[in-house]
C-alpha cells in the first residue's frame, strides 16, 4: 500500500471517529429532572389528582401552591388520547378570572446545570389562554425546596411564556414579556425544546449550536428562534439551573395549559471528548503497527 493512501485511510477513520465522539448520541446526555405523571396513582372512579400543598413535603417531584377552586394543578388521565394512544397521564394547571393570586409550580431541586436541554410537551385548546394571561416557565438558579420566595425572576436564569397561540421571550429579571415570539397551532400537542447555555464558548449539541448567554428554541423538531437568556439580576454569570417554576398568572380571564414528558438533560461540551478520543485513536493505531506503516 503506498504512503499516500495510507495517510488517507488513517486521516478518515480520525474524523469519523471524532465526529462519532462529538454526537450527544455517544455521550448520552444526563437527566437531571424528568417527570411524564405516569407514577402518580389516581383512584377510580376520580379522573384526576391534585398535587401536594406547598406546605407539605411534596409525595412526587413539585411542590404546589396552595390552590383553591380558582387556581389549581392536578394529574389527570388521558381519556381523550391528547398526547397520543393508550394510557397516559398529564399534568393540568388552571387559573379562573376569579383567581386572586398566581398559581405556582415548583420543581424539587436538582444538579445545577450550565449547559443543557429543556423539553416537554404541551396543548393549549383555542381560547385557553387569553391574550392577557400568560403561563410562566422560569429556569431558576440557587433555590430552594418549596421555597416560593425565590420564585421569582432576579432568580431565573431564562425564561418564556406560552400564551394563546405564542411563544414569548421573558424579559431580563421581570415577568413581563419581550418583544421576540414565535407561533404555534392551538388545540394540538407540540413539543417544545430549549437548549440554553450559560457557560463560556459555544455549545456544541445535536442539531446546531449555541453561543455563550443565548437559547436555541426548538418547535416540534424544527429549530425556531436563538433568544439571549436575559439572567436574573441576583445571579453571577455562569449561574446554572437546578430548579423549574411553572407559573399561569393571575388575570382577568381563565386560563389553562397542559403538560406531560418534562424533562430537563445536562448536555456534555464534546471538545473535550474529541481530543481524549483522537489520542486514543492514535494509541491504538500505533498499538497496532498501523502508524508504524507510516514510515515505511
Amino acid at each position: 500500500m503506498k504512503k499516500q493512501t495510507r495517510i488517507y485511510m488513517l486521516s478518515a477513520l480520525a474524523a469519523l471517529v471524532s465526529t462519532s465522539l462529538a454526537s450527544p448520541d455517544v455521550w448520552a446526555q444526563t437527566v437531571e429532572f424528568s417527570d411524564n405523571f405516569e407514577n402518580y396513582t389516581i383512584t377510580p372512579p376520580a379522573t384526576d389528582l391534585r398535587l401536594p400543598a406547598s406546605a407539605t413535603k411534596p409525595s412526587y417531584n413539585f411542590w404546589a401552591r396552595d390552590g383553591d377552586s380558582n387556581r389549581d394543578s392536578r394529574v389527570t388521565l388521558d381519556e381523550g388520547n391528547l398526547f397520543g394512544a393508550g394510557d397516559n397521564q398529564y399534568l393540568r394547571i388552571f387559573s379562573t378570572a376569579d383567581a386572586t393570586a398566581d398559581n405556582n409550580l415548583l420543581t424539587t431541586s436538582f444538579a445545577s446545570v450550565t449547559q443543557g436541554k429543556l423539553s416537554f410537551d404541551f396543548l393549549v385548546a383555542p381560547g385557553a389562554i387569553s391574550s392577557n394571561r400568560n403561563f410562566l416557565v422560569m429556569l431558576l438558579s440557587d433555590t430552594s425546596v418549596g421555597d416560593f420566595s425565590a420564585n421569582t425572576p432576579s432568580q431565573a436564569v431564562t425564561g418564556f411564556f406560552i400564551s394563546d397561540g405564542l411563544v414569548h421571550q421573558k424579559t431580563a429579571g421581570k415577568s413581563s414579556r419581550g418583544e421576540n415570539n414565535f407561533a404555534f397551532t392551538t388545540g394540538q400537542k407540540h413539543t417544545l425544546s430549549i437548549v440554553f447555555n450559560n457557560a463560556d464558548g459555544t455549545l456544541t449539541y445535536e442539531g446546531g449550536s449555541v453561543s455563550s448567554g443565548y437559547a436555541d428554541f426548538w418547535l416540534d423538531g424544527s429549530k425556531i428562534a436563538t433568544w439571549v437568556l436575559g439572567q436574573g439580576d441576583n445571579l453571577s454569570n455562569g449561574a446554572g439551573v437546578d430548579g423549574l417554576s411553572l407559573r399561569i398568572q393571575k388575570g382577568s380571564d381563565y386560563a389553562e395549559i397542559l403538560l406531560d414528558n418534562l424533562e430537563l438533560t445536562s448536555i456534555p461540551e464534546p471538545s473535550a471528548l474529541v481530543l481524549t478520543g483522537g489520542a486514543l485513536l492514535v494509541a491504538i493505531l500505533s498499538k497496532k503497527g498501523i502508524a508504524k506503516s507510516l514510515q515505511r
